[in-house]
């Protein structure tokens, strides 16, 4: 039954003791959602003797899907009495795709549900869809909560999570990317070799020997191993205004703005800075005293001479 405002007792929501009596809202759409939920959670339970819901939900909101999605996930969540989680079979997740090809959605909500549930169910052939939504865009509402279910979901998927991270991180926003790195490096399995938050507090991704550094060493030094003709860092290059990979200037850059002198013009032998200090500007003095300057000031004084002299012999009269 739809509620008009004209109904409402403002005077008691307003001013009245206590919390107003609830409104009796239609809950039809979200009555639909549930019962499709239960009829899938019985088809799952019993594959071998029921057919798998036929509920078209074509015409439904994506608010509507999204509902239904996300009681799948609290079901598959409980506990049951042997106490292992209710998860789908896998057969399940494949009859799910074939009826609503959720798997195949532009609808980021709808996707995002959906890859969670596949993934808690044990389901590998969804990751590749997975990984593809999350190097495409970096939104954290859909990136950090996939990143953590592959990387508990299985060995494959915790390798997965890693390696694909190392591989996009540069492509998240910097807020984004040190957000995942503390996801991937909150749990690890004691019996791997080489631990995944190891490589991501480091940087160092064990799979690529050639880099010796790690990221974080990287980062911080400034210094970037994969160019071996640089010898000095980055940050030692800012800071001393020194650029190795320029041996023929023997002096520094900071050196160069100090002193005002610069070693590339070896034919100026006064400083930009005595030039400065001392108003001795070569350029400006050809322009000051030119051909065309030197003809305008004789014309000048051709013009003026005549007056001058009349002037001066008028004074001695």
């Amino acid at each position: 039954m739809m509620v008009r405002i004209q109904e409402f007792d403002w005077d008691m929501w307003l001013n009245g003791e206590g919390m107003p009596p609830t409104p009796s809202f239609d809950d039809t759409l979200a009555k639909d959602a549930k019962y499709l939920c239960d009829m899938w959670i019985k088809f799952d339970v019993h594959t071998d003797q029921l057919v798998p819901p036929s509920t078209d939900i074509s015409n439904w909101s994506t608010s509507q899907k999204v509902y239904f999605l996300n009681r799948i996930q609290a079901t598959i969540a409980e506990i049951d009495d042997s106490g292992r989680s209710k998860k789908l079979k896998l057969s399940t997740i494949k009859v799910m795709k074939e009826s609503y090809q959720f798997d195949q959605s532009t609808n980021c909500e709808l996707l995002l549900e959906f890859c969670k549930i596949a993934i808690q169910c044990g389901d590998e052939e969804i990751f590749p869809v997975v990984v593809h939504f999350i190097t495409t865009q970096g939104r954290m509402k859909y990136v950090r909560p996939l990143y953590r279910e592959l990387f508990k979901s299985s060995p494959a998927g915790r390798h997965l999570a890693v390696q694909t991270f190392l591989s996009f991180k540069n492509f998240y926003h910097p807020i984004a990317a040190k957000m995942l790195a503390t996801d991937l490096g909150a749990d690890v399995d004691a019996d791997n070799s080489s631990s995944v938050s190891a490589e991501i507090k480091t940087g160092t991704n064990q799979t690529l020997p050639d880099e010796s550094s790690s990221v974080s060493d990287k980062i911080k030094t400034g210094r970037n191993l994969s160019l071996p003709d640089e010898s000095n860092s980055v940050s030692a290059e800012i800071k001393t205004g020194r650029n190795r990979a320029l041996p023929d200037e023997s002096n520094s850059v900071s050196a160069e703005i100090k002193t005002g002198r610069n070693r590339a013009l070896p034919d100026e032998s006064s400083s930009v800075s005595a030039e400065i200090k001392t108003g001795r500007n070569r350029a400006l003095y050809n322009k000051c005293f030119g051909s065309n300057s030197r003809k305008l000031f004789i014309g000048v004084a051709v013009v003026s001479l005549p007056v001058l002299a009349a002037v001066f012999l008028r004074k001695r009269k």
